[in-house]
């Protein structure tokens, strides 16, 4: 029973704190919790939003993942710095394909299954919005 105490704890931790992600292990038991929200945009594209990058599949079957926030966009660490992602890319789960700063604190986009980066479709210092496009992808 100890387990469900544990699980309850970090789903009431979840809700009250609007997390978005937690992951639990312990004695070989892994628990990851996410809250997902669901966003129908303007072009009627439903948008699982959550800590990374949300992938999207509109109308037209063109697949993106798109800005889990508002802020600024950089396509590479730092000033000089190779890009995160180029056109052909094939990037992994969990790996970095950007960065959006706000509020002076920089917020990492990482993949969240292994895809293919077809277009980039914001340049380096674009103001962002969240759900906004940033790679076209295929998977």
């Amino acid at each position: 029973m100890k387990n469900k105490e544990n699980i309850q704890f970090l789903a009431d931790i979840l809700s009250k704190e609007g997390l978005t992600k937690i992951s639990y292990e312990s004695k070989g038991v892994k628990i990851k919790l996410e809250k997902v929200e669901k966003i129908i945009s303007a072009n009627n594209a439903e948008v699982v939003k959550g800590n990374s990058g949300a992938i999207t599949n509109s109308n037209n079957n063109a697949e993106s993942i798109n800005a889990p926030l508002v802020g600024v966009f950089y396509e590479a660490p730092k000033p000089g710095a190779d890009n995160f992602v180029e056109k052909g890319t094939t990037v992994e789960v969990g790996q970095v394909i950007g960065l959006i700063e706000a509020m002076k604190v920089m917020n990492e986009v990482i993949a969240e299954e292994k895809v293919t980066i077809e277009e980039i479709l914001v340049k380096d210092g674009d103001l962002i919005e969240y759900g906004q496009p940033l790679y076209k992808i295929k998977r």
